[in-house]
């Protein structure tokens, strides 16, 4: 059996109210599949705990009150041999969970400041309508975030306890007149013992600071480092020379850990379609195609599908039917897609098939 066809087959496509168990290096949390948005996306909420083994009672678990509410590429990490999560049991959605949450995204930050413009507040509408505020409230800082985690961050959030309100992450920002000095010291911030999350260092924009403040390093997460720590690395590094401080970088990336390689580029997002014939699959591939999709694949039924194997109740079996896979550019943040999944329907039904939903990479 090919990869592709162990892909198909392992995993049940999830519906609402299903119960996702995550396998995380502290055990395994659950979370439960509640909202399908054709704007947004497929939404999860973060039961409490994290466990040995699954727990007796998982009708009691999902009565309680999540952790949190977030987006999540459930049929993308479905799909994934890689990626440890499984549909274990189904529940109704408590009825508080039922509508569609209320998401905050935020603006573009100030790329001196870090400061944030503003915040929009979508309802799973309109999202040329949706609210805009400055400051979030108190309140505002618990709503769930409107973006797809990554796996890693996904499962990082979980196992460390991590809350909506955590983020963004503050940032500390120092200030040098040379690329090669904010390189320094971002090499020492990464050693420091305020434990920053993430350390990048970038050039202002032309004309918006004196040049001996032109170069920016920012240390996101953790507390601020001391001011008078600050002040001494700024004037020390703003003192030596280009060679000085290309002799200190040069020995500070030797002696750093060697990176991870870059996984394999993946297609930002894949649209999933079966149909009964080939003829049938043949045709949409045709159509979507022409419609601009970059990489169309159709792939046949799974030739070793076993007769006494279960569809769930209510489902087709797909692994009976001719798979088409269309891959294409990701929609800016923000911007919705039901534009581009009613299409995908309407394009399924004409032909006779049924639309499975869409993924994204979800290891980068």
């Amino acid at each position: 059996m090919s990869p592709a066809q162990r892909r198909r087959r392992k995993r049940p496509r999830p519906r609402i109210g299903d119960v996702i168990e995550i396998a995380t290096p502290k055990g395994f949390a659950y979370a439960q599949f509640t909202h399908d948005h054709p704007m947004g996306g497929e939404v999860l909420r973060i039961l409490p705990g994290l466990y040995a083994s699954r727990p007796p009672d998982l009708a009691a678990l999902v009565q309680q009150r999540e952790r949190y509410v977030s987006y999540y590429a459930v049929r993308a990490a479905l799909r994934d041999d890689e990626i440890e999560v499984a549909i274990v049991r189904q529940f109704p959605v408590p009825a508080r969970n039922r509508p569609f949450p209320l998401f905050r995204s935020m603006g573009p930050p100030d790329p001196i400041t870090g400061e944030i413009p503003f915040w929009t507040l979508w309802d799973g509408w309109d999202y040329a309508q949706a609210q805009r505020v400055e400051r979030l409230t108190e309140e505002q800082r618990d709503l769930p975030l409107g973006s797809f985690p990554s796996h890693p961050v996904f499962i990082e959030r979980i196992v460390n306890g991590w809350k909506p309100r955590d983020w963004p992450l503050p940032s500390h920002v120092l200030y040098f007149p040379t690329e090669v000095a904010a390189q320094v010291a971002a090499h020492r911030l990464r050693c420091h013992e305020c434990g920053y999350l993430k350390v990048e260092v970038q050039q202002a924009p032309p004309g918006s600071l004196p040049p001996e403040r032109q170069w920016l390093t920012t240390a996101y997460g953790g507390a601020p480092p001391p001011a008078a720590w600050v002040a001494a690395v700024e004037a020390e590094l703003a003192a030596k020379s280009e060679r000085e401080l290309r002799a200190e970088l040069a020995a500070a990336e030797q002696a750093a850990p060697e990176a991870e390689p870059e996984p394999p580029e993946e297609p930002p997002m894949r649209h999933f379609l079966y149909f009964p014939t080939e003829a049938a699959a043949a045709r949409a591939a045709t159509q979507l195609q022409a419609g601009g999709y970059t990489d169309v694949a159709v792939r046949p039924p799974d030739s070793e599908f076993s007769e006494e194997e279960e569809t769930p109740p209510g489902t087709r079996p797909l692994d009976r039917e001719w798979q088409v896979v269309a891959s294409g550019d990701t929609p800016p943040p923000g911007e919705p897609f039901g534009d581009t999944r009613e299409h995908l329907e309407a394009l399924a039904e004409e032909l006779g098939g049924e639309y499975d939903g869409w993924e994204m990479a979800v290891r980068d």
